[in-house]
């Protein structure tokens, strides 16, 4: 029996193909890398460029606070306020300021022990041996509207 050569040249192109399909992953493969690469370095010099410009806003909003903080005192002390009075005042306000708003960041931390992940990711532990900070955590996200974010609204 004569081989037909229409199969041998169909089985030849098909090996063909799959060569140099195999000869082209790894071309695929560092494309892939070379524009990850890429985009890493594009976020890490976004990433600095961000931190830069949010320290000049903090710069500058300290700056900002303390010319109205000092404005404040010295209509205060033209309006015939004593100055220790004034001082003390200012002081007292802005710890108490500082008091909440160290306050609300604690609240926030333990959300960075993922809490609600490491619940969903707990196969065959019982319910007991989830933390009292977990069950806070969950509790208030739970609490949240639907549709929100515990952290806040999203754009």
């Amino acid at each position: 029996m004569r081989p037909d050569i229409s199969t041998d040249a169909a089985r030849a192109t098909f090996f063909e193909r799959l060569q140099a399909l195999l000869d082209e992953l790894p071309g695929l493969f560092n494309d892939r890398i070379d524009l990850l690469s890429l985009e890493l370095r594009s976020a890490g010099m976004s990433l600095a460029m961000m931190l830069l410009w949010m320290t000049a806003a903090a710069i500058l909003g300290v700056t900002a606070w303390l010319g109205i903080w000092g404005a404040v005192g010295a209509a205060l002390i033209l309006y015939g306020w004593p100055w220790p009075a004034v001082v003390a005042g200012i002081v007292i306000l802005n710890l108490l300021a500082a008091v909440i708003a160290v306050s609300r960041a604690r609240a926030l931390a333990p959300r960075l022990g993922l809490p609600l992940t490491r619940r969903h990711l707990r196969f065959g532990i019982e319910e007991d041996a989830i933390s009292a900070s977990d069950e806070l955590v969950v509790a208030a996200h739970n609490a949240a509207p639907q549709g929100a974010s515990a952290a806040g609204p999203t754009p």
